[in-house]
């Protein structure tokens, strides 16, 4: 199905294959009106807060959670919203706990590789330019998908930090721990915070989750802002520092009129 009607965007829904089981997904392409193709493109991993909803992404739309799919789109590049294992229509009722993150983590791992796959099918979309943008249990999950994804090329991490504990107070072992994969991301990451987060205090959760990701120092970044767990009072700054980073790993994007120009 295809959205035209909106100012900023057209919408495409689109299903795939997840590669386990005999499972689909949905997922959600938003492409900008205002750039050319083929458009740098970011997939994003949104809170824990989808999680919990037990109705279909066409039945809640553009809610809670959607402040950086708006500022990626509005600003030129395109983003994939995938309907993650356990979110929306495919939302489950299982305790998260260690077990749940055994089973759940590879499957997470491979929602974004079919995604990748899926974009690279798309002629509109630049398969050398794809981004990730997790916001926080998409940003504290990005080392383990990042490090099993190498075909995306550089994050932003909105919101994140290392947790010592799991989804419950069980401390996962080395296999599902973060600290075990961000040594292995390489890409560029751009971590974003309030400095007030209690959910991920700056301490003893922000600092080692930056510094444990194996990108090299110049190729890395962390941002705080004052606030909590959200971007109250620094929203603008957001749009600022994500686009700053996509334009200096990507490039800037190409307007429409500058295209036709070139004609």
């Amino acid at each position: 199905a295809t959205d035209t009607s909106k100012p900023h965007w057209t919408r495409i829904k689109v299903n795939y294959a997840v590669g386990y089981g005999n499972e689909r997904m949905n997922a959600y392409l938003y492409l900008p009106k205002n750039a050319a193709p083929p458009f740098q493109t970011v997939i994003y991993y949104p809170g824990s807060g989808v999680f919990g909803i037990k109705k279909s992404y066409d039945d809640v739309g553009e809610k809670g959670g959607w402040q950086p799919v708006e500022i990626l789109a509005r600003g030129g590049r395109a983003v994939l919203y995938p309907v993650w294992k356990g979110s929306f229509e495919r939302f489950d009722s299982s305790n998260r706990t260690v077990n749940y993150l055994r089973e759940t983590l590879p499957h997470w791992a491979s929602d974004l590789r079919q995604s990748v796959e899926f974009l690279r099918s798309r002629k509109e979309v630049d398969a050398d330019r794809i981004g990730y943008f997790g916001y926080s249990q998409g940003a504290k999950f990005a080392p383990a998908l990042l490090a099993l994804e190498p075909r995306v090329s550089t994050a932003v991490l909105l919101a994140g930090g290392m947790d010592s504990a799991g989804l419950t107070a069980e401390v996962p072992p080395p296999e599902l721990h973060m600290a075990t994969y961000a040594p292995r991301v390489k890409i560029p990451v751009l971590m974003v915070n309030g400095r007030n987060d209690i959910r991920f205090p700056y301490e003893t959760a922000q600092v080692p989750f930056f510094n444990l990701f194996g990108s090299e120092p110049a190729r890395k970044k962390h941002k705080t802002y004052p606030g909590g767990h959200g971007v109250l009072g620094w929203y603008d700054d957001l749009a600022k520092e994500t686009h700053d980073w996509f334009d200096e790993h990507f490039g800037p994007v190409k307007p429409v009129a500058q295209a036709a120009s070139a004609k």
